[in-house]
Order: C-alpha cells, then structure tokens, then sequence
C-alpha cells in the first residue's frame, strides 16, 4: 500500500533537477493521492534550496475513467505554485479555461481548411488555428502564474498528407491511395497515423512547432505525453 510515508521524498528529491508528474496518480485513490501531495510538497521546500532549484512538471493527462477533470483540477489547483512546467491536451485547456471564467478561442480548433476531406481546399489558410489557442495558452499561463504552460495538439493524417507524398502507413499495411484515403481518428497502429506539434507559452511569448510537425504511427498510443516531456 502507498501512502504519504512510501518514500522519503526529501531525499529522492536532494540533487536532481526535475520533478515529472502525472494526473493520472492522485485519480487512482486515496495512498497514491497521499504520496502525490507529499512529493509536491516536497518539490515545493527543495525549489528554495542552496543550488540550481527543482523544477517541477506535471502531465495533467485527465482520464475520465478514473474521475471528473473538477476533482483532479481540485487536487492540482493548490500545488500551481510549485509547478514550473503543466502540459495540458486540446480539450483540457478549453474546459479549464471555461472553468476559469475565461472565454475560450471564438473559432473552433481544427485549423486547415480541407483537412480530413480529401482535399485542400481553396485558399486554405494553414495558420488560423495557433492565434486562437496561442492566445488562449498564453492567457491561462498569466491566470495560474505558471512558467510555462504547454498543449500538444495531434490531427489524423488525411488524404491531402499522402498526395504531397508523406505517406505514413503502419507496418504490415498497404497505403491508400491518396483519393481513397480513410479519415482516421485512431492514432495507434490501426490507423493511417497522425500529425502532432505543440505550443509552449512562457514569459517572453509563445514557441511552437505548427511549421514542423511530428507525422507518425505509433505502434501503442500510451507514452506520448512522457516522450514528449523527455
């Protein structure tokens, strides 16, 4: 059984520079929340130590299975000042902002026009999504007087990323062609893989990487917030 006293968390915690945390812990029960606060408390005496401070980062990666995002944002909430780095998903960052009482980006996500359909569509502008959620990032991140508050974002490949020859197929399957390409939502190795980039706010601003993107499929979807972080 895990509880508060599991691990001596002032020693674990004498000598490396980051602390990496999950929201998941705190959701799976009342020993592993106990341990969780208690290694954030910690985090929080070590950051004022003689010597480079501990950073701390935390993957907020809500699972509803395991809870509502109230009560694990309830448990989160007391412990921002600790954090140096919180890492939220798309709908995470819209929902806590509501919650927050701060209006969410007026246009919806999804950002280039044609995407998903097949086609490029005429005109399309590639950027229209960044502004939006930039702003919204870098909002939230003055609100909580975190850091750096970070969203990682991923769209299912389409038919349009096959025809300018980014073909990106899992093993074992053949690739579609470009006009017939299926509009997939599934990001493990079902499905015909995915676009990924992320938008980090911080003091000075925003830094994305929209222009360069990661284009891949992933045999096991679980893991991506953690390689992300690495």
């Amino acid at each position: 059984t895990i509880n508060a006293q599991t691990h001596d968390w002032r020693a674990l915690l004498d000598g490396p520079r980051w602390l990496h945390l999950t929201g998941i812990t705190p959701a799976l029960g009342a020993g592993p929340r106990a341990a969780w606060d208690a290694a954030l408390s910690a985090a929080a005496e070590a950051s004022g130590a003689t010597g480079a401070p501990l950073r701390v980062s935390l993957d907020l990666n809500h699972r509803p299975a395991l809870g509502s995002l109230e009560s694990l944002w309830a448990a989160v909430k007391p412990h921002l000042s600790t954090l140096t780095l919180l890492i939220l998903s798309e709908p995470t960052l819209q929902a806590l902002a509501k919650a927050e009482g701060v209006a969410p980006p007026p246009a919806p996500l999804p950002s280039r026009a044609g995407e998903g359909t097949g086609r490029e569509g005429a005109g399309a502008d590639r950027s229209t999504e960044q502004p939006s959620a930039a702003e919204l990032l870098s909002q939230m991140r003055r609100v909580w007087g975190i850091p750096l508050l970070a969203c990682c974002f991923k769209r299912p490949l389409s038919a349009t990323d096959l025809s300018r020859g980014r073909p990106v197929v899992a093993p074992g399957r053949t690739p579609a062609r470009p006009e017939h390409a299926p509009r997939v939502t599934d990001t493990t190795h079902g499905g015909a893989g995915v676009r990924r980039w992320s938008l980090v706010a911080h003091p000075s601003g925003i830094a994305s990487t929209e222009a360069c993107p990661t284009q891949h499929t992933p045999v096991e979807a679980l893991g991506g917030g953690d390689a992300w972080v690495a």
